[in-house]
């Protein structure tokens, strides 16, 4: 983002570009947010607690969310491993979690699209 500020010259800090927020927002926002590595490393606390993973793994069979039990096996065997082992899975458990959320999400939406609501994005 900084480089590309940088493009614009003089003209990239002035504030009524605009341009000066969206740098500080980038980065803030990684800052803000998290790196996701630590972000997948608070996943996987947080499924080590209670029944977080048997909540998941309902939810995840009620949107019938593809690839749902690779992910959530993935999140036992994850939960199981101590260290750096368990945490080196971190990351890949948050992404196949994200995945299988994500397509459970687009399917349930799917399922309410009438022929007519197709067109609609292209609008």
């Amino acid at each position: 983002a900084s480089e590309a500020i940088e493009c614009f010259g003089g003209q990239g800090y002035m504030e009524d570009t605009g341009l000066p927020r969206l740098l500080r927002d980038a980065q803030v926002l990684p800052i803000w947010e998290g790196t996701t590595n630590v972000l997948a490393l608070d996943v996987l606390r947080v499924l080590g607690k209670g029944d977080a993973l048997d909540a998941l793994g309902a939810e995840l069979e009620r949107l019938q969310a593809p690839e749902r039990d690779e992910a959530i096996d993935l999140a036992r065997k994850a939960r199981l491993e101590r260290g750096d082992t368990g945490e080196s899975m971190a990351r890949r458990l948050a992404f196949s979690l994200a995945r299988s959320w994500m397509g459970g999400l687009l399917g349930a939406a799917g399922a309410e699209v009438r022929p007519r609501d197709i067109g609609l994005p292209l609008r």
